[in-house]
């Protein structure tokens, strides 16, 4: 195997690659209009913008999965990615809440009810500590209390029900997402009528699930990477050559080196704000 550009940031080593698109496994479901969105833009830019990111080992996606969808919809043999050890302790495995601006308590219970779910209700404070702990499978938090869902081991079990509980809810309310802090937050602050928290997952969780071709709900995991790789910018054509995957790792060592890397802070905004360090060619 070729060498590859490497990045080496304090907690993380990224090695920037082309890889093909058949060895890898995505592990959340794939919202089609985000991919069509995708798929359109970059096949009206010419090039490939920012890497996906992969564990190397297992060459599950951790970052990128409708970037991986649009690609095999534009016929792409090969996907710019960044190989990371997934097993590396900075790279953390949160997860996103559910947000509602206008769902009420008499709602929330008899949708409980209709699903079939035991529920009780208790403090936010408990409720969270306990789907962290995984004591609860979820909880419904409200600015008066939460109600929290009896617990199910089982990951994919925990986020089928989610999903039945999102299905339900979203024919009549406008559903977001929110890191797990902020979320609470806006519902104590009155921004927010309600959110569903929902466990973290283990990164074996992850690559078990999408080693055997199976996905979870759309927005189930939230990566936080140490740093990040933007702006390779890797011509489309290179994606859909014949050539193997070390000449055209040779190609990208040669783009990227011709290029500047410039370091850039947290809470950089590009496309969005980032949470993480960036390097960004130019």
């Amino acid at each position: 195997m070729s060498q590859l550009y490497t990045i080496n940031h304090p907690s993380i080593t990224l090695e920037l690659a082309i890889a093909e698109i058949s060895t890898l496994h995505i592990h959340e479901e794939i919202i089609p209009s985000f991919m069509e969105n995708l798929r359109k833009k970059i096949s009206e830019d010419g090039v490939f913008v920012h890497p996906i990111i992969v564990d190397k080992e297992t060459r599950v996606v951790l970052d990128g999965m409708h970037r991986v969808a649009a690609s095999k919809a534009l016929g792409f043999r090969y996907i710019p990615v960044c190989f990371v050890d997934y097993s590396n302790p900075h790279i953390l495995l949160r997860c996103w809440y559910r947000t509602f601006r206008d769902l009420e308590a008499e709602e929330i219970e008899e949708t409980l009810r209709r699903l079939g779910l035991k529920y009780e209700f208790m403090g936010l404070e408990s409720a969270q500590r306990m789907v962290k702990g995984r004591e609860k499978e979820m909880a419904l938090l409200t600015r008066k209390g939460a109600y929290a869902v009896d617990d199910q081991s089982d990951a994919e079990a925990i986020y089928a029900n989610v999903k039945r509980m999102e299905k339900e809810f979203t024919r009549s309310h406008a559903m977001g997402f929110a890191p797990e802090r902020e979320a609470k937050e806006k519902v104590l602050r009155c921004e927010l009528s309600a959110c569903i928290a929902t466990p973290a997952l283990t990164k074996q969780e992850v690559t078990g699930v999408a080693k055997a071709g199976r996905v979870y709900p759309q927005k189930t995991t939230r990566h936080i990477i140490p740093a990040r790789p933007m702006g390779v910018r890797v011509p489309t054509g290179w994606l859909v050559t014949d050539l193997g995957e070390d000449e055209l790792n040779e190609r990208l060592r040669a783009h990227l080196s011709s290029m500047t890397l410039r370091p850039m802070p947290p809470g950089t905004v590009l496309d969005r704000l980032y949470e993480e360090p960036l390097y960004v060619f130019e």
